[in-house]
């Protein structure tokens, strides 16, 4: 077998090579002929002013007398309830009205209670009632005027007790030791 050989023309092609393109800077806005602006008189410019509110004189706020004989009205005491668990129980005693109580321990034939002596109040329930707790036992109601002492009697020897006033209740927390 012979070989051929066969001629191969290879063309180169030019190019023709471009200088770079120069970016177009862009032409400064076409400014309209400006038309002289008309020449205005200077003015103060005033607020105007809103015509002074007097401020009433602050008056003397009157706080209510704590007093006995002054009546804010009596609240009545609507509801005693209790949630408990093992080792805490907490008392809730309702009312229609925000009241201020003291609270103390009292021995009673033979037995412990807590006495919450709350005013201005009224009872609006049984003098007596028994609430189902390890912690609490009956419940006593006396009335003396406008002064509700509610006694608690205290089921356990060695117990913790915290009181606290809220908006239309008083709150009383039991802790076992």
């Amino acid at each position: 077998m012979a070989h051929r050989r066969e001629a191969i023309k290879i063309e180169e092609k030019k190019e023709e090579v471009k200088p770079p393109v120069k970016k177009a800077e862009p032409l400064p806005p076409k400014v309209a002929e400006e038309k002289p602006k008309p020449v205005l008189p200077k003015v103060k410019k005033e607020v105007a002013k809103k015509p002074e509110e007097k401020k009433p004189e602050p008056q003397e706020v009157k706080k209510p007398e704590t007093r006995k004989g002054v009546s804010r009205g009596p609240y009545e005491v609507s509801n005693i309830g209790i949630v408990e668990s093992k080792k805490r129980a907490v008392v809730i005693v309702t009312s229609n009205g925000a009241l201020d109580h003291t609270s103390s321990l009292v021995k009673k034939d033979g037995k412990r209670w807590l006495s919450l002596k709350v005013s201005p109040a009224v009872r609006k329930m049984e003098k007596k009632q028994r609430l189902k707790s390890s912690f609490v036992g009956d419940v006593v109601m006396e009335e003396e005027g406008n002064v509700l002492n509610i006694m608690l009697e205290i089921l356990p020897e060695k117990v913790k007790y915290e009181t606290k006033t809220s908006r239309n209740s008083i709150t009383v927390t039991f802790t076992a030791e």
